[in-house]
């Protein structure tokens, strides 16, 4: 089957040892992504998470993220989802 971390797949190691399974390709995986995230102080894959935000009465809303946004799902206002455009 293999497996897939955030950016690193299985098959992008071509030297593994022999015997290693989706267990050991996960921990090894995982290791090293949590190793660049860290050397290069951010987070390449997705993380999800919700966010209230109180507004100004401005047309403007400044989100206070560290990281880029990179897409969006659902945005609600006043309990009402606006459609997607």
């Amino acid at each position: 089957m293999g497996y897939s971390g955030d950016y690193i797949k299985d098959t992008d190691v071509d030297n593994w040892q022999s015997g290693y399974g989706d267990v050991e390709y996960k921990a090894v995986i995982d290791k090293v992504e949590q190793l660049i995230d860290k050397v290069c102080k951010t987070h390449f894959g997705s993380k999800s998470f919700d966010i209230k935000l109180n507004g100004n009465g401005k047309n403007r809303l400044f989100i206070p993220l560290p990281d880029d946004i990179i897409g969006i799902d659902h945005v609600y206002i006043s309990c009402i989802e606006l459609p997607p455009s």
